[in-house]
């Protein structure tokens, strides 16, 4: 049986939006269903540059069933310690119980923040990594886009009911959660 099967190209957010505050920003914003529906979560009231004392945060939202306040920082390309430090001064600011980095690229250093964030922060506090992800099939221009959970909690397990999954996708999960 003969296939035809493409390689997928990984573009960068700015062949996308353009600007990261004014255009991805905004976008997420506008849309933030679907990382909340990739962590498994309900996220509501999203309001974009909302004020932290003299700064602005990216994106301040609410999460529906636990009340709880949602921190995002949205950043192009790889991270850097100034985007850590915005990052942590939102989250205190705003006492978060979600707070979520969205970058193109997390160094590992970043990545060991997080994870030692989650394991000896402040006690409820959910830190996440979470890679966005502008995809097209080789030879195709049309892109599909995708989030990529890079850091997330210990004990975070997403609620996947098993209604949602095809046959074939709950034959995969027991298959795989055996092995484990």
């Amino acid at each position: 049986m003969d296939r035809n099967i493409s390689r997928i190209r990984e573009h960068n957010l700015r062949s996308v939006w353009e600007n990261e505050e004014r255009d991805f920003t905004r976008w997420l914003t506008e849309n933030i269903d679907l990382l909340a529906s990739e962590l498994g979560i309900e996220i509501e009231d999203a309001r974009a540059e909302e004020a932290v004392g003299d700064f602005s945060a990216d994106i301040v939202a609410r999460e529906m069933n636990t009340g709880e306040t949602v921190v995002i920082e949205n950043q192009y390309d790889r991270t850097d310690h100034d985007h850590l430090g915005k990052l942590l001064t939102y989250s205190s600011g705003k006492n978060a119980g979600f707070t979520m980095w969205l970058a193109e690229e997390f160094r590992p250093e970043h990545r060991s923040v997080l994870k030692w964030l989650n394991e000896t922060g402040p006690k409820g506090a959910k830190f996440f990594a979470i890679k966005p992800r502008v995809v097209s099939i080789e030879g195709s221009e049309e892109r599909g886009f995708e989030f990529e959970v890079v850091v997330e909690p210990n004990e975070w397990e997403r609620e996947v009911s098993d209604e949602s999954l095809s046959d074939s996708e709950q034959s995969y999960r027991q298959f795989f959660a055996e092995m484990v």
